[in-house]
This record gives structure tokens, C-alpha cells and sequence, in this order.
């Protein structure tokens, strides 16, 4: 590798966003207590969004919105859902909700997995 793709290699790894990229974005992660979703969850509210944390523990959402709120970016709004029983009327639920509370939605991270 020569020394200009090194560099540019070096900025992609230790790549920071600026603070306010994602200010006034409303996001939706599924799967967001733990993972890839709590990471990305941690870099959006570090990045400025307004987090909608979901997923199927409620003790493990708290923690997570504990910590963003620790860390002073925007406090988020968490919805415990089992995805994988939920009907129509539990996403008409959710969609009610995002529009009751923060009026929009502007991005939605589709996350949530089971491995086993």
C-alpha cells in the first residue's frame, strides 16, 4: 500500500462526525439494546439525532437512553416491541406514536436480528 492510501485508510478508521451532522433528524433503530443497533444508536445520538430506540427489553432500552442522556446528547424516546410477534396494529401503534411525538420520521435503521 503506498503512503496516500494509507492515509486515507487512516482517516476512514478513526473517521469522528462532526457533533451536529444528524441535529433535527428523528431515527428509528430496531434492535437498538445491544449490538451493531446500541452502536449505532450511541453514534446517531452522538452525531445529534433525536433516537427512537426499540427493541424487546425494557431494562436494557433504559440503560442505553440512560447512557446517551449521560453522555448530553438528545435524550431518546424508547419503544419496547417484540418484532417478531408484532401484528399490524402494533406498527400502526408505533407509527401513531413517532407522529404524536416527534411529528416526523426522517430516517429508519432496520437492525433488529436474532442469532442462534
Amino acid at each position: 500500500m503506498n503512503a496516500p492510501d494509507s492515509a486515507i485508510q487512516d482517516r476512514l478508521w478513526h473517521y469522528e462526525p462532526p457533533r451536529a451532522l444528524l441535529h433535527g433528524r428523528v431515527i428509528l433503530i430496531t434492535g437498538a439494546s445491544r449490538g451493531i443497533g446500541r452502536a449505532i444508536s450511541r453514534a446517531a445520538a452522538g452525531a445529534g439525532a433525536q433516537t427512537v430506540l426499540l427493541a424487546r427489553s425494557v431494562a436494557a432500552l433504559e440503560d442505553l437512553a440512560d447512557e446517551i442522556a449521560a453522555h448530553g446528547d438528545p435524550e431518546p424516546g424508547i419503544l419496547p416491541v417484540d418484532l417478531e410477534g408484532a401484528a399490524i396494529d402494533d406498527y400502526r401503534e408505533i407509527a401513531r406514536l413517532l407522529r404524536e411525538r416527534y411529528g416526523r420520521l426522517d430516517n429508519l435503521v432496520l437492525n433488529a436480528g436474532v442469532l442462534g
